[in-house]
């Protein structure tokens, strides 16, 4: 379900909710584990979507009542996405020392099918950790997005307005607001964590 500006036979506009769309989905998931030593642990994922909408209709503002079939993907539909992290572990006095590293890839995707803003560009993230663990207790040292990597995730909410003209043929519909959301930017901290055991 979409919201759509439609032109009635008045020739005002009207926003109204309808159906879109039938979408096609097709894809594969492709995770791999692998134990290179008895501390290195490597782990892969990729995932790749061939989505489209087989049929988009939305209202023709240039003729009232008519629909147009747009040639458009589905929103939030990244064709590549890509996964890839290592963690190492070693004996260091009681406890152990654990190393971690992981990378993220997503391809480019849509918040929004009608506006240019709201394409979201190929991004990737670094996150990285080294935490020591004795008995019950942790202590870590994190950071996420290590490489503060700043994009759009999201681009909606698109308000339209209709106001009366002094030029009577001008009938055109205003957007008056979009609201974008931005990712975390690099999130690095301390943790202390106890995990009693019974």
């Amino acid at each position: 379900v979409a919201r759509f500006a439609d032109r009635v036979a008045t020739g005002s506009i009207e926003s109204r909710y309808d159906n879109i769309a039938e979408v096609k989905v097709r894809g594969f998931d492709l995770e791999l584990e692998y134990a290179v030593i008895d501390n290195l642990y490597l782990r892969g994922a990729w995932g790749h979507i061939s989505a489209d909408y087989s049929r988009y209709e939305v209202p023709d503002l240039t003729s009232p009542g008519d629909v147009l079939d747009l040639d458009l993907e589905p929103e939030r539909s990244p064709t590549n996405t890509i996964y890839l992290s290592g963690q190492y572990s070693m004996a260091i006095g009681p406890g152990s020392m654990g190393v971690f590293l992981g990378y993220q890839y997503l391809d480019e995707y849509r918040t929004g099918p009608d506006r240019a803003i709201a394409n979201v560009r190929t991004y990737s993230t670094w996150d990285a950790s080294l935490e020591y663990t004795w008995e019950d207790y942790k202590i870590r040292l994190f950071s996420q997005n290590l490489n503060d990597k700043r994009f759009l995730v999201n681009v909606d909410r698109y308000y339209d307005a209709e106001f009366t003209s002094l030029l009577s043929t001008f009938t055109d519909v205003q957007g008056i607001a979009t609201v974008a959301d931005v990712n975390r930017p690099r999130y690095s901290g301390l943790e202390f964590v106890w995990v009693p055991s019974f």
